[in-house]
């Protein structure tokens, strides 16, 4: 499969309504960066453990409306600029492999997706997005797998 170029990337990034410095989330990452987000993550996972039970998701697997507004959002500004929604956003999802991607778009033989998300300061995706992004990029049935934070 052709990948995409850095200039296709930060296009597509760009139209679906990201700043320039989502690069910034694009970049390898340092051995202390690694780090941080281990011990970020760490943290996170202790927190919870000890905060007060979660309730049962009332917005279900395709999230709240602010999850969807976000998707919608992606969508309309890729397909002002000739991708078309192949699941996902107005269309229900499809399964790749074990994960439901928000996004799955094509534009010639190109073919992206998009996983929107919670976003944690500085350090991108929370773990289980993070998870969610390598799973659909191990597929290989994508050009890039791209994360929109919100």
């Amino acid at each position: 499969m052709v990948s995409l170029s850095e200039e296709e990337k930060l296009e597509i990034l760009q139209n679906a309504g990201m700043p320039p410095s989502i690069n910034e989330l694009l970049r390898p990452k340092t051995t202390e960066e690694v780090i941080l987000q281990i011990l970020n993550d760490a943290l996170f996972a202790l927190a919870m453990e000890t905060a007060a039970p979660l309730e049962f998701n009332p917005y279900g697997r395709r999230g709240s409306p602010a999850h969807r507004q976000k998707i919608c959002e992606v969508e309309n500004r890729l397909a002002k600029r000739g991708w078309i929604t192949r699941s996902g956003g107005r269309l229900p999802e499809m399964k790749f492999g074990n994960r439901f991607p928000d996004l799955v778009m094509t534009k010639g033989e190109k073919q992206i997706a998009i996983q929107v998300g919670r976003a944690a300061p500085m350090y991108g995706p929370i773990s289980r997005e993070w998870q969610a992004i390598q799973d659909l990029r191990r597929m290989e049935e994508f050009n890039h797998v791209f994360f929109i934070g919100y």
